[in-house]
């Protein structure tokens, strides 16, 4: 896979029609990001060239990830899912499984946090 520089890009509108929303959604939970090497899935379904969504890998993702716990402090985690209030990013102390990856890019560095089992937030 090399990247969404060679890709014809698809105009707006078309990444607006049925076919490119629903894609759009099942390649986000079939791909995640997080992982290093895509899945069978999600090579046959979204990444490969020959793929039905292949099409739409230019279009804008459905939103932001949306997190279901709070951080240590009380406050939300950053859209990347880690607590921003602590060094070393990471996720809330009472989560069973925290998985931190750090996503090393041409200028910085950027770390994307993986929470698993933690508590809803007390309303």
């Amino acid at each position: 896979f090399e990247g969404v520089c060679g890709y014809d890009c698809t105009p707006e509108p078309t990444c607006e029609s049925q076919e490119a929303t629903t894609c759009i959604d099942e390649c986000e939970t079939t791909c995640s990001y997080l992982n290093h090497t895509p899945s069978t899935e999600c090579r046959s379904q979204c990444m490969n060239e020959e793929a039905p969504c292949n099409k739409f890998a230019v279009c804008r993702p459905s939103g932001l990830p949306n997190h279901t716990y709070v951080c240590d402090d009380g406050t939300a985690p950053h859209a990347s899912g880690c607590c921003l209030t602590t060094l070393p990013r990471t996720c809330p102390a009472q989560c069973t499984g925290s998985t931190v990856h750090r996503l090393t890019g041409s200028a910085t560095n950027h770390f994307e946090c993986e929470c698993t089992g933690c508590p809803a937030p007390q309303t």
